[in-house]
């Protein structure tokens, strides 16, 4: 299915049922939050239960780290690294894939 230039996908926008859903779990986020420190610093928590705790909060605060599609971690590079050629270039090689 193809939609015209400006045309939305989803014309109707989101049902109104999981945006109620969505209201309804961020009224409970900071409980969540606390939940998942309480995990995080209780010793008595299994050490999975920890790390999964940790990990949850490290990716609600700074976002999660990047995935690395080549298998060659030493080869990736930020962006704000790269040149502007650099940039253009993979902008290029980019264009005529979809």
């Amino acid at each position: 299915m193809t939609f015209k230039k400006g045309q939305s996908g989803n014309p109707g926008g989101k049902p109104k049922e999981l945006k109620e859903i969505q209201l309804e779990a961020r009224k409970m986020s900071f409980d969540a939050l606390k939940t998942l420190e309480t995990v995080c610093k209780s010793t008595k928590s299994p050490a999975a239960a920890r790390v999964a705790a940790a990990n949850a909060i490290l990716d609600r605060a700074y976002g999660k780290p990047p995935q690395f599609f080549t298998g060659d971690a030493d080869q990736f590079r930020e962006m704000t690294e790269m040149s502007d050629e650099e940039l253009l270039a993979i902008v290029a090689a980019g264009k005529g894939k979809a």
